[in-house]
Formats: C-alpha cells, sequence, structure tokens
C-alpha cells in the first residue's frame, strides 16, 4: 500500500484524551492512511484504549521518552508517510470530512508544508476558528507566531532533513522547525483553505505558568538567526500593526507626521526582509 499519510499521535498518561483522538481518526475512514500512536509509558487506561483499538492502530509503543518533541521524533522515524500530521492525545480532526477533503492536495502535491486552520478549543467550551494565519507565509507573521502542528501536514523527508525536533527545547521545538524551514525555503509553505483540527487550549504551550518559559525559548530560537535589532524591529511593527488606529486613519490623518513615522517603519521591515532574503 502507498502511504500517503502518517497521522502520528503521542500521548502519556491522557488516556480520555487519546480515545478521543483515535475515535476521530477512525471516523475519517481513509484507506492510505497510517495511524501510530507514541505512548511514553502510561500508568493510566492509555494502553487499554490502545489495545481495543489495535486494528485501527497500525503501529505503537509504550515506552518511557524525553518528552514530547522526543516522542514525536520516534514517531517521524517509524512513520512510512509521505507526509506526516502529528494530532495529540486530546486533539481531534475538524469534522468527518477533513481528510477526504485534503486527500486531493497530499496526494499530488509536494510542497514541504501545507497548512490549514486551527479550531481553538477554549476551556468554558467556546470555540473560535483561527483565521490569522496569512495565505502567503511570511517571516513577519514567524516573527511574532506560528503555525499549529494539529493542522500542518508535514512531508516527511523535510522533516528528516532538517533534523526533526530540537529536544534543547521544551515547549516550542515545533516553531524552531518552522522559523528554520522558511529562513532556507520560503516558498516550502502553501496554505490549505480548510479548518482541520480541534486544538484544545489545555496544553502545556497553553497554559500561563508555562508563558514565560515559552517566550524565552522564541527568543533563544530567533537569537540563532538575527540581530536583537532586528527581532525588536518585527516585534514593534507587529504590535503597530495590530494597532486599530494603524488601519483607520482618515485622508486628513494621514497627512500627519505619525502617519509618516508608522509607514517608514512599514518600509524598513520590507527593506530588512528583502535583504535578509537575499542573505539565505
Amino acid at each position: 500500500m502507498n502511504t500517503i499519510l502518517s497521522i502520528v499521535t503521542v500521548n502519556y498518561n491522557n488516556a480520555a484524551g487519546l480515545l478521543a483522538t483515535i475515535e476521530s481518526v477512525v471516523a475519517q475512514q481513509q484507506t492510505e492512511v497510517e495511524f501510530l500512536v507514541i505512548d511514553g509509558g502510561s500508568t493510566d487506561e492509555s494502553l487499554q484504549h490502545i489495545k481495543a483499538n489495535a486494528k485501527y492502530i497500525h503501529l505503537y509503543c509504550s515506552e518511557p521518552d524525553k518528552g514530547v518533541y522526543d516522542a514525536m521524533n520516534k514517531g517521524i522515524a517509524l512513520a512510512r508517510g509521505h507526509y506526516i500530521i502529528f494530532l495529540n492525545s486530546g486533539d481531534t480532526f475538524y469534522n468527518a470530512q477533513v481528510l477526504k477533503t485534503v486527500w486531493p492536495a497530499l496526494q499530488t502535491k509536494t510542497v514541504p508544508v501545507l497548512y490549514g486552520k486551527p479550531n481553538l478549543v477554549f476551556n468554558n467550551g467556546r470555540q473560535e476558528v483561527l483565521e490569522s494565519q496569512p495565505e502567503t507565509m511570511n517571516l513577519s507573521f514567524l516573527m511574532n507566531s506560528t503555525l499549529n502542528h494539529q493542522s500542518a501536514f508535514i512531508l516527511k523527508a523535510c522533516l528528516i532533513e532538517y533534523g526533526c525536533y530540537h529536544l534543547n527545547y521544551k515547549y516550542v521545538a515545533d516553531y524552531e522547525f518552522f522559523l528554520k524551514v522558511y529562513l532556507k525555503q520560503a516558498n516550502a509553505f502553501e496554505a490549505l483553505p480548510h479548518v482541520i483540527a480541534n486544538y484544545k487550549l489545555d496544553g502545556m504551550s497553553s497554559k500561563p505558568e508555562n508563558t514565560l518559559a515559552i517566550q524565552h525559548e522564541r527568543q533563544l530560537i530567533q537569537l540563532q538567526f538575527f540581530t536583537a535589532e532586528v527581532i525588536a524591529m518585527f516585534h514593534q511593527q507587529f504590535q503597530l500593526a495590530q494597532h486599530p488606529f494603524y488601519w483607520t486613519m482618515s485622508s486628513s490623518i494621514r497627512k500627519r507626521p505619525v502617519y509618516y513615522v508608522l509607514n517608514a517603519l512599514t518600509k524598513l521591515r520590507r527593506l530588512i526582509y528583502r535583504l535578509l532574503k537575499r542573505m539565505q
């Protein structure tokens, strides 16, 4: 069987979340998909759910690991699919038609990263489709945000080429991967006009107590590629662009000095961006 897609689910002591993910994968009913579960040696009912659904799971392992990214790297090594999507325990596909909808792209594309939209699921039950991801990937977005791996289909060959996920980072190794790929190959990303996955905001990267550690790791990653001045410029421009004043200026206001300052900052960002691209 020619395996188009590998779905990799990482789990550790999240039996209820794992079962929800398994049920979501089973509902897709695609034949050219393999499903892998990488368990970190759970002591709850996770293994019971895995064994009860063994006919749907092509491969699983349960052993201690060094964290979520170590487990994801194990999944990469074991996967046979052309593309890989990481749907970790608790994450689910947006609906039962997701893979059917994106299948033509997965069968014909060779773009390293195909990304769709995530549906954010808040702790109070509220849901919201994240519309802020750009139609064309750009550096400004990646300097201030990132893609949700739950909604990204990544070529296995690309993951191998860039060394999979760096275990030095506990929270944002996937961010480091996406930024590294973009800086080497800006056309490696293509947006899909579909909602791919439900992303529950209860994981380690969503917890308030981890915010400072996440920010620190992102800063360390950015300093690998840019000076502190360039990083500050990108963040400043992003903050200005988020302000309603920036987008609601009347023609009379645009004649005032403040407009020229904001406009100059935007042009400076674009110039630096072009220079960085030439240096790649």
